[in-house]
């Protein structure tokens, strides 16, 4: 019962069964600092000082190990300055510094660097324009199954970005043979089999008790009426809104279309995507949060066309600027938010307009 209060309605209790709907990544990725906190903990509950704090560490390390490995990808064709800046407009110019920083148990940094991990290997492979040795199909099923374990959605978004680079459709398709229809293909379907096993065994030890742990009574409503607009601009959780300088990002993704159409298609598809599945969902804003929550995970993608516009050209000082400016508003937001959004319907200004007014916690 301590649990359940806890959790507040995370997890459940039947029949001396635990119950959750929530996928085991996020607890597999917390675990090892978890185990320092219990080792350390005089209070042996699960939700005493040192177990809270060891969450906040894991999200700090997780967002850290994300932002290392993006400038990592970013470093194979932009100087160390320029990768830098485009780490540093991903941090404090959306909300993902929030969500690193504040709502530590959420999916969302884990992903961030699981997803950041598995662009880094898209782009070294882009880079060096070289095949898949076993190692690399390892790595991908472990990437792959965890992608599926912290957020199974995730997945499905996942799997086009990894045509990237590409500039053909035969190329797209001799990628994709080459992934997951070579004979060493089997290497990788093992290894992802083996990681997403956890999730198998919970919903076998579900079925066995003769329980279920899906989203009962929460489906997608607005299939044919997607919440698009809500989703990217709205007081409540509007993406854009609250992270104006994605703005910039999808400027220079249409500049990309001169360039490299097949890589703006895939961004401009998987960004389509994400939003139209979210738009479509019950609760298309996802709760509470400091702006939508469903893109943060894939910001080295979206950040990838200001990055492949200044591989040879330097940054301008409006650039500058308008991050400056982004960077002020999202990271006093950050400061600024109490948990919630208390407007009485979703495009609520004046709400909105409080808050933006409202000091600094």
């Amino acid at each position: 019962d301590n649990i359940v209060a806890n959790t507040a309605g995370g997890f459940n209790l039947k029949d001396q069964v635990f119950i959750t709907k929530y996928p085991c990544g996020t607890a597999i990725m917390q675990l090892p600092f978890w185990l320092v906190a219990h080792i350390l903990s005089p209070d042996k509950d699960g939700f005493s000082f040192f177990y809270r704090t060891a969450i906040n560490i894991a999200a700090a390390f997780y967002l850290c190990a994300g932002l290392m490995l993006s400038y990592l990808a970013f470093r194979k064709f932009l100087t160390t300055f320029r990768a830098i800046m485009v780490c540093a407009f991903m941090l404090f110019a959306t909300n993902l510094f929030y969500y690193g920083i504040f709502e530590t148990g959420m999916s969302h940094i884990y992903s961030f660097a699981i997803i950041s991990a598995l662009y880094y290997m898209i782009i070294c492979k882009w880079n060096e324009h070289s095949g898949f040795t076993i190692r690399d199909y390892v790595i991908l099923g472990l990437l792959l199954g965890m992608i599926f374990l912290i957020r199974h959605i995730n997945l499905i978004f996942i799997i086009p970005f990894l045509g990237i680079g590409t500039k053909s459709f035969h190329e797209l398709k001799f990628r994709f043979c080459h992934y997951f229809f070579s004979k060493r293909s089997i290497i990788f379907y093992s290894t992802l089999l083996l990681v997403i096993l956890p999730k198998f065994a919970y919903t076998y030890y579900l079925h066995v008790h003769q329980l279920s742990s899906s989203y009962k009574g929460e489906s997608f409503n607005y299939l044919f009426q997607p919440k698009i607009l809500e989703v990217l601009f709205a007081p409540k959780n509007g993406a854009i809104l609250f992270s104006p300088f994605l703005l910039i990002c999808l400027y220079f993704l249409f500049k990309l279309y001169r360039t490299n159409q097949w890589t703006f298609w895939i961004i401009t598809g998987c960004f389509s995507m994400i939003t139209y599945t979210y738009a479509s969902w019950w609760s298309y804003e996802l709760g509470c949060g400091l702006g939508h929550r469903g893109f943060v995970e894939f910001y080295p993608f979206l950040f990838l066309p200001i990055a492949l516009f200044y591989q040879s050209k330097s940054f301008p000082v409006i650039l500058f600027v308008l991050f400056l400016i982004c960077a002020v508003y999202t990271t006093k937001n950050a400061y600024s938010y109490d948990g919630c959004f208390y407007g009485i319907q979703d495009w609520d200004w004046n709400e909105h307009l409080r808050f933006i007014r409202s000091p600094i916690k």
